[in-house]
């Protein structure tokens, strides 16, 4: 349906293809600007110079949406199961294709949710049935603080924390009614913390099934 595109020069720095997408927090930074950028000044009128880059000659085209998909207020716009492939093709310009795990097939895309330490950044995988129905959702990537991630999955999806061994490590696990797997998030402390990365102090793995 779409086909793989890969990234090349820019600030993600690496292609959709991969499994993990790790950013820098000054990569991190430019992409949410140019995702701004890309909207032109909040409030501007209708034949604004922001949007003249945008026009075309038979009038004002709507600017395409930039790369690390359109701008994040609340992770339950991207953490979702009632989506369509043409949701996803029209919210980011590169989709990642043909990923496939068992008889799912899944569309990988790259997420920048903001600027803030609690934002994430990283890879974003929407995984599809036959029935063309998303059944799981797959995030691997980096934030400078975890609890607002935390808290919206205990809200939505009702995680729960999970003590371990390892004080580096935090697991939590969420199960469905009748006491099946419905998703797990493992948060992990760098191994380095770096004053100029405020966004990397954390690495995330977060699977979520679809909700019965």
């Amino acid at each position: 349906m779409f086909r793989t595109m890969l990234y090349s020069g820019i600030g993600l720095g690496a292609a959709l293809g991969v499994p993990y997408l790790f950013f820098t927090a000054s990569d991190h930074v430019s992409t949410v600007r140019q995702s701004v950028a890309g909207f032109g000044s909040a409030g501007a009128p209708p034949g604004d110079a922001a949007e003249a880059p945008f026009a075309t000659q038979g009038g004002s085209a709507e600017p395409p949406p930039p790369l690390a998909g359109r701008p994040v207020s609340d992770f339950s716009e991207v953490f979702r199961f009632d989506i369509s492939t043409r949701w996803i093709a029209d919210r980011w310009p590169h989709v990642s294709t043909g990923l496939a795990q068992l008889q799912l097939n899944g569309y990988r895309v790259p997420l920048v949710t903001g600027t803030d330490e609690t934002d994430l950044a990283g890879a974003l995988t929407y995984y599809f049935s036959p029935q063309q129905r998303v059944e799981r959702l797959v995030f691997h990537g980096t934030t400078g603080d975890p609890s607002e991630l935390v808290a919206f999955l205990g809200r939505h999806y009702r995680f729960v924390h999970r003590p371990v061994n390892d004080p580096s490590v935090f697991i939590y696990e969420a199960v469905d009614r009748n006491g099946n797997f419905a998703g797990s998030a493992e948060i992990r402390s760098a191994s380095t913390l770096r004053a100029d990365e405020p966004f990397r102090r954390y690495q995330v793995k977060l699977q979520l099934e679809r909700p019965t």
